[in-house]
């Protein structure tokens, strides 16, 4: 048994995992490439030749507001925001949580990062094998981000606050996602460019898969010369 499980069943599971490795990290690279010449979000070129770029005068303020819809049939693979933003320019870019909480994987989540550390083992196990399919390494699963243009990948992050810092190896209970969220930066762009906002999910629709449900309400503004 322990012959069988040294060179037949080991070298296996070993020659699978790279396999697999190699298999999603292509897919990342691939979405990526896709996703810089500009199919993975679909331009408005009607905005940019619009003298208010897709904007409402509101008050002191030039405004838009719009809701984003995070399950399988919404907005989060890649939501146009129908403004036209300017370099240089200070807008100000909120999200609010519309109604009851976000799920992702079928389990409650934080508006704008689901911790894997809060799923069910099975579904933490998952998740990590499924990191090379991440859309952006460096944020959480589940993490909001904004896009400037459909080409290129200048992209923003709206980061929640961060978990109370603890020294315990083993913290006795789990954050607790609370009643209202929010999230919001001040945004200067470095180019020219239609707004868009997507979650950080698995790329090529495998995030199908796992499912996620949430609305929130976003706003963007800067203020009337």
């Amino acid at each position: 048994m322990l012959r069988a499980f040294k060179y037949d069943i080991l070298p296996f599971l070993s020659a699978f995992g790279l396999l697999l490795l190699a298999i999603e990290l292509s897919a990342h690279y691939a979405f990526n490439v896709v996703d810089s010449f500009g199919f993975a979000c679909t331009e408005n070129e009607a905005l940019k030749s619009d003298s208010r770029h897709g904007f409402e005068r509101r008050g002191g303020n030039w405004a838009k507001e719009l809701v984003l819809d995070t399950s399988d049939n919404g907005s989060g693979d890649c939501l146009s925001t129908g403004t036209y933003l300017s370099t240089g320019t200070d807008y100000r870019v909120s999200v609010v949580r519309d109604g009851e909480q976000w799920t992702f994987f079928g389990e409650n989540s934080f508006m704008g990062a689901q911790p894997i550390s809060r799923l069910p083992w099975y579904k933490e196990s998952l998740m990590a094998a499924m990191f090379p399919l991440r859309r952006t390494f460096d944020r959480p699963w589940g993490a909001v981000i904004l896009r400037i243009g459909n080409k290129g990948l200048e992209e923003d992050f709206l980061d929640r606050p961060p978990p109370p810092q603890t020294d315990d190896f083993f913290p006795g209970t789990t954050e607790k996602i609370p009643d209202q969220e929010a999230l919001g930066e001040k945004l200067k762009p470095k180019r020219d460019g239609e707004l868009f906002v997507y979650l950080n999910k698995p790329v090529f629709g495998v995030s199908r898969w796992i499912g996620n449900s949430g609305r929130a309400k976003i706003s963007i503004s800067y203020p009337a010369d």
